[in-house]
């Protein structure tokens, strides 16, 4: 604070001093009165004086000047001659002191008066300045009328200089006019007047000079040679001259010369003289060029010694650049006049870098300098005084904020007569405020955010001191309506608390002490609120108790996530102890319930054919209510819950009144005073929907952040009850189907460690014939079920497999106590830890006896039905025997014919060899189809299963139709053969295949034998689109009925007289161990075609 003020006091002293400096400017061409009264105006305002006197003696002896300047309290105490006397009683006693207390001319006391010199030279010209305060004159007023008389010095000279030059003007004319009458007292008064001028040059410090350039010659005044310090013998020169002239100032003389010398118009300026003894002097000069009848020109101007004032000026300066503020001044237009050095260095430039002089220039920042003129504009108009805040550029580019403010200097009219202004640097202030501000906002967001409000409260009256936003929001008080008294604070806490609330104050006054304390607030709402406070006492120096200042926290929303911590635990127990999902869904709900007064919850769930609800959990909720949508569809407008469990994702309805998706369940709703209900869908880990859970409010809302958390932790929770509850019944079936897959498969299931069974499932007890109430058997135990035969064998694969950490499978057999036998089938995989240790064996065991015996009985049928092949083949043959008989004699026939052609060749008496070679080809040939003949035969005859070897089907087509051409001819049945090219080879047994074809074609050769006109049988062979062979086999024949079409495949089926009903069945039971299949087509016209299918398989590559 006593910065700021004597900052405040050191801008009222420079704008005082700048007020006086700018004095001279207004006495310009005044007289001394005038002079003397505008001071007098100026002071008695600036400085508040009661009164300002001065007094200066006329230069001719004349009367002095007097003036006086009463304030306007003073005017009514006394009459200004009246006080204008006393003080020149008191002026011309000897005994006076220039500062001292005088008796008040005007009333009782006295007056502090002091007294000031005008001027260098005359004693009798005086200031005279008084105030009836006890402290006038101060060190600064003192500065101020001192300067002031000083100044007014300075304008008096400029006055009586003025006024000299103005009377020897008109007593030249007069002297002139009178020249031939009075010549002789004309030139006593010349000798007089000049005088008077060198009197007036030597107290103005003013010399005069001439100076004709065409000659070079020079005059000076007494007062010129003075100044210029030179032996009034000496001739006046231009060298004469750069001689006293200061070296630094010497180039702008001989500018100024030169220049004048070329134009040869008037002149003026300033410079420095450095005299003999080392003294610096400046001098203002001033020319005016006039012009002779002859056209030459001659200077005559003034040397005005300015010593005194450029000291006064630099002193001012001095006490200018000493301020901490940058000090400017203005015309009465606001354009500026002058910049203090301070202000230039500060902005790093130059005046003549200031441009126009209009406020603002370059150094203002560029966003400021619109609202600155502005402002500037409207003062300047007004003529009132201007302040606004700006950020101004520094010498190195930084910006900084300053106040800048002016206050105009006014004459005795009115009218300014200039503009004083300072420019201070506040940018240290802003950034505190700013600083303060942020540290403000921060705090209050920090109270907000910790719900903390800060309080102090006087502990006389209890009245509170401090009391932050949040603590108004905190206690449910608005700000507007003022600061809450003791009595209303403490009716906002909860009636069950309010004792130990009291106690607790109390003791802490009692004991000068901190307290703290948590308890719970009421709010006009009903709302309840957890609070935690902390006080701590402020004592006085005299060790009084003043006041406590604290904090008080909102602790509901921990207060509320310990009880729901608390109930999620409690929850999670129940469900980890299975406790009944309903007790558990119903606990859940009054969990949430409690964290919010007035909200009611529920827990839906989805049926299992998930389209319908059904009860989960609400315990506050109407029966009849969920008795209305028990059973109820979920969809798309289904209500809320309905709804989400459709959508699979969070319902909110704000106005069950007016929401469309409760249109249909609205009347449901509304008795109850449902007004607002938000639900979230419980769904699985896999997505699929299991329920919702709801929130109902009785008015339209939307779910808080708190409550929107509490809805997804009880829906996660929920979640979790049903999915474990859906899981343990599941577990429940699966453990059930397990068994009586088990049971169903014989297949046991088992795990041991190294030392012993630690898991046998039911089926396992039941296949090694174990009783399961004597608990699991040991390892002897079990090895002695094994047959003996088989047991060292079974130990040695399970060690095996832990040896090589590998599974193993095993076949043995056991032998029950009453002798049956069990064929198993073992499966292991051994257990390792990490560390690669052996931990257990776990596997399963199947009985396979029926299996066993079932492959015993598949074998013994395999042998049969090979047996009833083969003797369907003999069978077949033997009715075939006139017609093979025929195919074979042919070929013996030609043989033999051959051979007796072979004979007669050779027996001619000159043998012909050729032919006979012929004929021995020929009957090599015959030989050799006659052996191939019987060689197919005989196959026919084989028993037994041959090996799957390539057999090209087109060649065993042929060879069957060979076998069979004679007994086709024998009813003039043609046969005919419609083979693919470039069939692949296939895998097959060939005798098999063989007997497959004679079925069919002989079945087909009988379908026709008894027709009249003969018939053909085809035989086609091709690749179908599935990339298998296909072989038709077809006749001319009876037909087949469409019932007949499977049942000719059956045993013992036959539409012969003689047949066997075998052949059929043989031939499709041979076709699909070979992997194909056979069926039989009517063909349109008549007959039949029977088909079969061979898939394509290679053969496997030979063992290396």
């Amino acid at each position: 604070m006593e910065t700021t003020a004597e900052i405040k006091r050191l801008q009222s002293c420079i704008n005082d001093l700048i007020s006086v400096l700018a004095l001279p400017a207004i006495w310009s061409g005044s007289e001394s009165s005038q002079v003397l009264g505008t001071l007098l105006d100026v002071l008695l305002t600036m400085l508040r004086l009661d009164f300002a006197y001065a007094r200066l003696g006329d230069a001719n002896d004349g009367d002095p000047i007097k003036v006086l300047r009463l304030s306007s309290h003073r005017h009514s105490l006394v009459q200004p001659q009246q006080f204008a006397q006393a003080l020149d009683r008191w002026l011309t006693d000897p005994q006076r002191s220039p500062r001292c207390a005088i008796p008040d001319a005007g009333g009782d006391g006295e007056i502090s008066t002091t007294l000031f010199p005008l001027g260098l030279h005359r004693e009798g010209d005086v200031l005279v300045a008084g105030s009836r305060r006890p402290d006038f004159p101060t060190e600064i007023e003192q500065l101020l009328l001192r300067v002031a008389a000083n100044q007014a010095g300075i304008g008096l000279q400029e006055a009586r200089r003025s006024g000299e030059q103005k009377r020897l003007a008109e007593m030249l004319e007069q002297r002139v006019a009178e020249r031939t009458r009075r010549l002789t007292a004309v030139n006593d008064e010349l000798r007089r007047s000049e005088a008077y001028l060198a009197e007036a040059q030597r107290l103005s410090r003013t010399g005069s000079f001439g100076w004709r350039p065409s000659t070079g010659d020079i005059i000076w005044s007494e007062e010129t040679f003075r100044i210029f310090q030179y032996d009034r013998t000496a001739t006046p020169t231009a060298e004469l001259i750069l001689q006293r002239v200061h070296p630094e100032d010497a180039s702008l003389v001989k500018q100024t010369i030169e220049r004048a010398l070329q134009d040869g118009k008037n002149f003026e300026h300033e410079y420095r003289l450095l005299m003999p003894d080392g003294s610096v002097k400046h001098v203002h000069v001033v020319a005016r060029d006039l012009t002779d009848e002859s056209g030459s020109i001659e200077f005559v101007g003034a040397v005005m010694d300015v010593t005194v004032a450029k000291e006064a000026e630099d002193r001012i300066r001095l006490i200018i650049n000493a301020v901490p503020a940058l000090i400017w001044t203005a015309r009465p237009d606001g354009s500026l006049d002058f910049i203090s050095e301070r202000w230039l260095g500060y902005a790093g430039i130059n005046i003549g870098m200031t441009g126009s002089g209009e406020l603002g220039g370059r150094t203002v920042y560029p966003g400021d300098i619109e609202q600155l003129r502005e402002k500037w504009r409207v003062a300047v108009a007004g003529g009132t005084p201007f302040e606004t805040e700006i950020r101004v550029r520094r010498f190195d580019g930084e910006y900084r904020w300053f106040l800048s403010r002016a206050c105009p200097l006014r004459d005795r009219a009115g009218h300014i007569l200039g503009w004083y202004g300072n420019d201070i640097d506040i940018e240290d202030r802003k950034r505190a405020e700013e600083t303060l501000r942020d540290s403000e906002a921060y705090l209050t967001e920090a109270q907000r955010l910790t719900h903390t409000g800060s309080w102090a409260w006087q502990v006389a009256g209890r009245a509170a001191t401090h009391l932050s936003e949040e603590w108004y929001r905190v206690y449910g008080f608005e700000p507007q309506a003022g600061v809450p008294n003791w009595e209303q604070r403490l009716q906002r806490i909860h009636p069950e608390d309010r004792a130990i609330w009291q106690a607790t104050i109390d003791q802490a006054i009692r004991e000068k002490s901190d307290y703290e304390v948590e308890f719970r607030i009421l709010l006009p709402s009903g709302t309840v609120r957890y609070l935690h406070t902390v006080g701590h006492p402020v004592v006085s120096a005299s060790g009084e108790l003043v006041e406590f200042v604290g904090s008080s926290i909102d602790i509901t929303q921990r207060k509320r996530a310990e009880a729901l911590r608390d109930g999620e635990s409690r929850i999670l127990e129940k469900i980890a102890r299975d406790t009944p999902l309903q007790e558990t869904l119903e606990d859940l709900v009054r969990v949430v319930e409690a964290q919010f007064a007035g909200l009611v919850c529920s827990v839906l769930l989805l049926d299992h054919d998930g389209q319908h609800v059904r009860y989960g959990a609400a315990p506050n909720l109407p029966k009849p209510y969920t008795d209305a949508i028990e059973g109820l569809s979920i969809g798309p407008k289904a209500g809320s819950c309905g709804t989400a469990m459709y959508r699979r994702e969070p319902v909110i309805v704000t106005d069950i009144l007016q929401d469309p998706l409760w249109e249909a369940y609205r009347a449901v709703a509304e008795p109850y005073g449902f007004r607002a209900c938000s639900s979230t869908p419980i769904l699985a880990h896999s997505g699929k929907a299991l329920g919702s859970f709801a929130m109902y409010y009785r008015e339209p809302r939307s779910p808080s952040s708190a409550e929107t958390r509490a809805l997804e932790m009880a829906t996660h929770l929920a979640g979790i009850a049903i999915e474990r509850k859906l899981t343990h019944e599941q577990l429940q079936r699966s453990e059930a189907y397990l068994a009586e897959a088990q049971r169903l498969s014989h297949t046991g299931s088992w795990a041991f460690n190294a030392g012993e069974a630690i898991y046998w499932s039911e089926e396992n007890f039941r296949i090694w014939g174990f009783n399961p109430q004597q608990g699991l058997p040991d390892r002897e135990t079990v090895l002695r079920r094994i047959h003996p035969e088989d047991r060292d064998r079974v130990v040695e694969h399970i060690q095996k497999a832990v040896r090589e950490k590998s599974d193993y499978a095993v076949e043995f057999r056991i032998v029950l106590p009453e002798g049956t036998v069990k064929h198993i089938r073992g499966l292991g995989r051994p257990v390792f830890s990490a560390t690669g240790e052996f931990v257990e064996v776990v596997g399963t065991q199947l009985d396979v006896t029926e299996r066993k015996r079932a492959e015993e009985e598949r074998e013994r049928l395999r042998h049969l039905q090979a047996d009833l092949a083969h003797t369907n083949r003999v069978t077949t043959m033997g009715e075939l025997t006139a017609s093979l008989a025929h195919e074979i004699k042919q070929p013996i026939a030609a043989a033999v014919t051959n051979a007796r052609t072979c004979l007669r060749w050779l027996r001619r008496d000159e043998p012909d060899v050729a032919e006979a070679g012929e004929a021995a080809s020929r009957l090599v040939t015959d030989a050799t189809r006659a052996a191939e003949i019987i060689s197919r035969i005989s196959l026919l005859f084989k028993k037994g299963a041959q090996p799957h070897d390539l057999v090209d089907v087109n060649e065993l087509i042929q060879e069957m139709i060979v076998l069979l051409r004679s007994e086709a001819s024998r009813y003039s049945i043609s046969i005919r053969g419609e083979l693919a090219n470039d069939l692949p080879k296939i895998m097959a047994d060939r005798v098999q295949l063989q007997q497959v074809l004679m079925n069919l074609m002989l079945n087909g050769i009988e379908a026709m034998k008894d027709m009249d006109t003969g018939g053909e049988l085809t035989i086609e062979s091709q690749q179908d689109d599935n990339h298998k062979l296909l072989i038709s086999v077809g006749d001319t024949g009876v037909g087949l009925e469409a019932k007949q079409a499977e049942q000719i495949f059956n045993a013992f089926f036959t539409t012969k007289a003689q047949g066997t009903g075998m052949g059929l069945p043989i031939s499709r039971s041979i076709i699909e161990s070979h992997g194909g299949r056979m069926w039989a087509t009517a063909n349109p016209h008549r007959g039949a075609t029977f088909h079969f299918t061979l898939p394509i398989k290679h053969a496997a590559p030979a063992a290396a």
